[in-house]
């Protein structure tokens, strides 16, 4: 299923595509069809959804309203962010991302290799 694209969008499929990884910018951008899918399934069955490595994310629907002639939903999205990146966010605020920044750099490391050894 094809959604169309603002340039936010268009700019963060970039910036994801451009990280060292074996996605084509097809897979991205189907990636996030798929969350956007799975968001509107979890509203249907009033569930929140796991977001891998982020948290939980509950969708509620407030109200509408008219804008330019369409109908627009008013919706509250909470998330109860993860350990994960609470951690994370934690050693950048306090400055401490030294173990942070040696997982990243483990991480593009072994990425790196096995493109060598490809």
């Amino acid at each position: 299923m094809a959604f169309p694209l603002n340039k936010q969008d268009r700019e963060t499929i970039l910036r994801i595509y451009s990280m060292p990884n074996d996605l084509t910018r097809d897979q991205i951008k189907g990636t996030f069809e798929n969350f956007l899918l799975a968001s509107a399934i979890s509203y249907l069955s009033e569930d929140s959804m796991h977001l891998p490595f982020f948290g939980e994310m509950k969708i509620t629907h407030e109200d509408d309203e008219v804008i330019d002639g369409f109908k627009q939903a008013n919706l509250k999205i909470e998330i109860e962010p993860s350990i994960l990146i609470k951690k994370i966010i934690g050693g950048i605020k306090d400055g401490d991302i030294e173990e942070i920044s040696k997982e990243l750099r483990n991480e593009i490391s072994q990425i790196l290799q096995e493109k060598i050894n490809e």
